[in-house]
């Protein structure tokens, strides 16, 4: 008992060292690595990244060192057109009550740093896109050592974002995109142009437009997404966006002179919760019906697009084993069925748009 009690007095001091050692270190290098973690940020981006006050710990994630960074701001990236979007400020790309930074401890005695994982917490990020294309989140850049000869890439083996408030305004393809990422990890590797990207992310769409549509009716959806970026363009991995037993996969890319070829499907859809994500006042006005049945559809975009220019639309689509029901009339249609597609046509737009349903059958 006594060879126990001493093995555990022992223990609780080398423990109780240990922490006030890397307590002590944690303290003595503070300042030091905050400097260095900056200085390799900025050298990997081309924007302007400012901090309020930080705090290094080597105790909070060990054995893995953490850095805090409070008020964090990222600048928007130079070069792109910022008159077009008015009174809307389009100065900063991020801003973050707190970012934290981990890495390994052996990454300080080599100056040589890899991120781990970073974790953005109760922020906003803004992504702008001027009606050339050119945007204010070009952030990346080749890491040069002092040499001259090009110096390691950038890599994030995880990205985690909490309650971070997103803003996506394109007026080139006259789009608005805002939502709340609730929980989302992101996977990234960057070296100069190329990034490679995988995220899983809980989000809550708020605010959909484009031209004159405009949906504000908020939708929580899953989004799973991979893809390269380079020089060429953006080239999508099987990506799904799910939305409660929605599923839609997309494929394709998005060129660097905005050329599109993407492909969006989905099947096995039930309709029945249809109307609870149609705009208020179709909503209010569909309230008495009860939709129930099995959605698969395809859809295809390609082409050159723009805000004066729409690519190739081809949506097609089949429901089965379909019912629905009026409550104040009592009209019921039993167990139909039909496919239908939709294309923008020749001249790729509303005049030269067709549309198609056949194969129509019900009880």
């Amino acid at each position: 008992m006594k060879v126990f009690v001493r093995i555990v007095r022992i223990s609780a001091i080398a423990v109780i060292s240990l922490l006030l050692i890397l307590f002590t270190v944690s303290l003595a290098m503070q300042n030091r690595v905050a400097s260095v973690i900056l200085d390799t940020l900025n050298r990997n981006f081309l924007t302007r990244i400012e901090t309020g006050s930080y705090h290094f710990s080597l105790i909070r994630k060990f054995p893995r060192a953490t850095i805090e960074l409070r008020n964090v701001i990222v600048h928007s990236s130079p070069g792109f057109e910022r008159s077009g979007f008015g009174k809307i400020s389009t100065d900063t790309l991020l801003q973050a009550r707190s970012a934290f930074i981990d890495f390994k401890m052996t990454d300080i005695l080599k100056g040589d740093y890899t991120f781990k994982t970073i974790t953005v917490r109760s922020g906003r990020l803004n992504l702008f896109r001027d009606s050339s294309g050119k945007n204010n989140y070009q952030v990346t850049a080749p890491a040069v050592k002092k040499d001259g000869e090009p110096g390691s890439s950038l890599n994030l083996d995880r990205i985690n974002l909490a309650d971070v408030f997103v803003t996506y305004h394109d007026l080139d393809a006259a789009l608005i995109i805002k939502g709340m990422f609730r929980e989302g990890r992101i996977k990234s590797r960057i070296s100069g142009n190329n990034i490679d990207f995988d995220s899983n992310s809980e989000v809550v769409f708020q605010h959909f437009q484009t031209g004159g549509f405009v949906y504000k009716q908020p939708v929580t959806a899953t989004l799973e997404v991979g893809l390269n970026r380079n020089d060429k363009g953006v080239f999508f991995k099987k990506s799904t966006l799910q939305t409660g037993n929605w599923k839609f996969v997309m494929n394709g890319f998005v060129a660097a002179d905005g050329f599109i070829d993407l492909t969006v499907s989905g099947s096995d859809i039930d309709i029945a919760p249809i109307i609870d994500y149609l705009p208020d006042k179709y909503r209010t006005q569909a309230a008495a019906y009860q939709p129930s049945g099995i959605l698969k559809v395809e859809s295809s975009f390609k082409g050159a697009t723009s805000g004066r220019k729409n690519p190739h639309l081809e949506i097609a689509w089949s429901v089965k084993d379909a019912n629905i029901a009026h409550g104040r009339s009592k009209l019921k249609i039993d167990r139909f069925a039909f496919d239908g597609s939709l294309t923008n046509g020749q001249s790729n737009c509303a005049e030269t748009a067709v549309l198609s349903i056949k194969n129509f059958a019900t009880r």
